[in-house]
Order: C-alpha cells, then structure tokens, then sequence
C-alpha cells in the first residue's frame, strides 16, 4: 500500500459555540469516528482523522491540509447541530476536490440522508459504521459497485445534486441498500484510535462506552435510530482491559462513561464497579432513576469503586409526568437522588470525598403547561437546597425522535428546521399547551432562579 491515506475521517465544528467547548461535559473525544477509524485500520487501510474542534479549523485550514496531504476518501461524522456546517463544508470540498468521493455517517445522515445528500455528499452510512465503513471503502477503492454493501444510501445513477431531491413519484430520490443489524457482539469492536488525535486536548480525556442502545422510549430521542433499544454490553473484561490501557498509555486516571443509560441493568452496572475497585480510578456516568429505585446498594458499590459524579435524566419534576412518561413515582425517585447525594467517603477537603449528584430536567415536553413547568421549576429549587446539582434546558425535535417523526400526534408543531438552533437554550416547538414564545420565557425564568441559586 503507498504512503496515500485512504480515508481522512473529519469531525466538523459540533454546533456549540467556543466558550460551550470549554465546558468539559460538552467537549469529549468523537468515540464514534474513533471506532471507525479503528476498524478500517484494522482492516489494513491507512487512516487519519481531523478533529476540527481541536484545534478550531475553518474551512481555509481544512482546504490547506487536504491540498497538501489528499487522501483518497473523505468521511465526516456529523450531529444535526453540526449538519449546516459540514453541508458547508461538503459545498466547498466539492468544488475545491471534486475527484475525492465524500461519505458522511452520524445520527443526522443516519435519520435524514436526503438532507446530505442533497448537499453533495456521495454515501451516507446509516446506523452504527464500523463494517460499514470497510466494505463501502473496501469498494470504492478497488472500483468496485456499492450496491451491494448493506447499510448505505447513495443517489441514482447520473442523479445530479440538483435533481436528488426531486422525483416525479413518491420514491425517494436515492439509493438505500439493505440495513444492516447493530452488532450483536461489542467485544470484537477495535478499541477506539485515540492516538489518531491529542486525546490530553479534550475536557473528556477519559470518554468511553460500555454498552450501546438503550431499551426506554422516550419520545425525544434520536440515539436509538442510531444504536437501537436493544441494550447490548460489552463485557467487564474488556471494559476494563480498555481502561488499564489509557491509563497505561495516556496516564488517565479520571473516566467518563459516555452510556446513554449507564445502570439499565443494575446487576451489570454493579459488577463492573466491582471489577475496579482496585484501580484507584475516578469516573462518572449518565443513567436514570427507574432501575435504581429498588437497589439503592448499586449506587454504594459504584461510589465505592471511584464513582463520583453521576448525571440523572429526570426530565420533569411534574408527578403527573413522571407517572404518565417515565412510569416512576416522584417519591421513588427522590429516595434514589437523596441517597446518592449522601455519598460521602469522610476524606474533608478531599475534591472527590463525594458523589456529585446532577439532575437534569427539560422543558417544553408536549404535556407540558405552565404548572407542570412551575412544578419542575420548583423540584429543582429543592434539590438545590439538598446541594444537588440541576440543570435546566429546552425540549429539542431532533430529527429521528418520536415527536419529530409525528409532531401531530403529540400536538407539536416543530417551529424550525434550522438545525444549528437545536441547541438546549433554544426554543424551536409550540405545544397545544403553550407557544414558543411562552416556553422560551418560562425556561428563562425558571433558570434564572436556579442559577441564582449558587451565588448563595
């Protein structure tokens, strides 16, 4: 194989603006890309990957890279916040490099491929790409035919970039070959390649995944299109054998499970604590209260092998709400909360003698009105005097979500389609309970309360 690379993976700016990135919880490595590069590397194609958050690349810089070094495909991870950008980015590659086949892959293509396509891109890659990737590269640069590589999208034959989102039928104006599975075994994943970039750069230096999938439904997530409701878990030993290895290799102490919902098997969650009891890490985690209600001793275990942080999905702090979407008691919930929180280990003055307990909530769900807001308002004032942590932000339609899929059937009215706006501050829906303005006003409101909080 000659010195080319054959695929240069770019992760373009995320949509957050340079103060969010500073933020370590909005600025951790693009694992999914990561993975990917792994396979194809494993697959014996030399790979690279530009991360253009770190350092910030404009659109000048990434032309000067690619000039000097071109590679044979380009292929961009994308989030919808970040969709406007890297069409822009698509736009001007084309025009600049319009021998390079351009792939894009992320949840955005995955749910919205026209919406790349359209843009000029050559392939999307639907759902989780690690196979994906290596047949479809494997293809392109053996000149051989895509349609038979499952998992992708790509326009029809002579389509131009004018016509693909135009047709005289109700077909869709691309190509989608067969999907292909989530798969099933996670341990044969490559680890991700993160010495393809400077992994000490990043707020999360310590980003991993255990598991991928998530078996709840709520209605405003995209991520299962992507990974699926199926819970799927890679063993302890890996999980482990991945967390010796950036210790060994990059000196990281401190990780962050990246899990969309880190105890939905509590067994599994407890385990795996107690696989590192040992190490002396430090780690935090995403998860919700339901599977925890009932086994409050998970949460002991966890902290006492280095947990101590853990972020809580509550979502609303309406008991109708929680009843009716989560399907949990607000009592039941709050007994879980309280007894994180109390997780001290003694040491004073120690920075991690306890578990920072986090909760986050969101406004603007479509059973939402404005004292269910008020209530959520109110949970969080509460559990701010019990010194926990909240956080308050807006209800987004992203693409791929439930409410996005049939705003109608749950009385939304999606006010937006500028995807760069689907920010947490941001308002984009009117419910048949309050308009935008309104939800706008209510979430300032009430954060500004919380926020006033801890100047006390």
């Amino acid at each position: 194989m000659n010195s080319k690379t054959d695929i240069l993976f770019i992760y373009p700016p995320t949509g957050w603006d340079k103060e969010a990135m500073h933020i370590a919880e909005n600025d951790a490595p693009p694992l999914g890309l990561l993975y990917v590069a792994a396979a194809a590397r494993a697959a014996g194609m030399k790979v690279a990957i530009l991360d253009m958050n770190h350092p910030r690349l404009d659109e000048s810089g990434l032309a000067k890279h690619i000039a000097k070094n071109p590679p044979a495909l380009i292929a961009f991870s994308t989030l919808t916040t970040g969709a406007p950008q890297t069409k822009r980015l698509v736009a001007m590659l084309k025009g600049r490099f319009p021998a390079i086949p351009l792939i894009a892959g992320g949840i955005h293509p995955t749910v919205l491929p026209l919406d790349m396509l359209n843009a000029g891109v050559d392939y999307v890659v639907q759902g989780e790409g690690e196979s994906t990737i290596v047949e479809l590269a494997r293809a392109l640069l053996d000149q051989r035919a895509v349609e038979e590589v499952p998992g992708i999208a790509f326009p029809p034959p002579a389509a131009s970039t004018a016509a693909r989102g135009r047709s005289k039928t109700a077909t869709p104006a691309f190509v989608q070959t067969a999907s292909r599975p989530p798969e099933p075994d996670l341990d044969i994943l490559p680890l991700p390649a993160r010495d393809l970039v400077t992994i000490q750069d990043y707020g999360q230096s310590g980003a991993l995944c255990s598991t991928r999938g998530c078996p709840n439904a709520c209605s405003f997530c995209s991520s299962v299109l992507a990974n699926g409701h199926k819970y799927r878990q890679r063993s302890i030993a890996k999980v482990r054998e991945e967390m010796d290895q950036m210790n060994a290799s990059n000196g990281i102490q401190h990780f962050q499970f990246l899990d969309d919902n880190f105890t939905a098997d509590p067994d599994r969650a407890a385990a795996l604590a107690a696989s590192v009891l040992d190490r002396g890490f430090i780690w935090s985690c995403q998860t919700t209260v339901m599977e925890l209600a009932e086994k409050l001793d998970v949460l002991d275990l966890m902290f006492a092998s280095g947990c101590r942080e853990i972020y809580f999905g509550l979502e609303t702090g309406s008991r109708r709400l929680l009843r009716e979407c989560k399907g949990i008691e607000l009592d039941a919930a709050m007994t879980v909360l309280t007894h994180a929180a109390s997780l001290q280990n003694g040491r004073a003055g120690s920075k991690f003698n306890r578990l920072q307990t986090v909760v986050g909530f969101i406004v603007g769900h479509p059973e939402d009105d404005e004292q269910s807001i008020e209530e959520t308002v109110q949970l969080a004032l509460k559990l701010r005097r019990l010194g926990i942590d909240t956080m308050l932000s807006i209800l987004q339609p992203y693409p791929g979500s439930m409410i996005h899929r049939s705003p109608g059937k749950y009385g939304v009215t999606i006010e937006s389609n500028e995807y760069a706006q689907y920010l947490y501050p941001k308002a984009n829906i009117s419910t048949r309970h309050l308009k935008r303005d309104r939800i706008r006003e209510l979430y300032a409101s009430g954060l500004l309360r919380i926020m006033q909080t801890y100047n006390k």
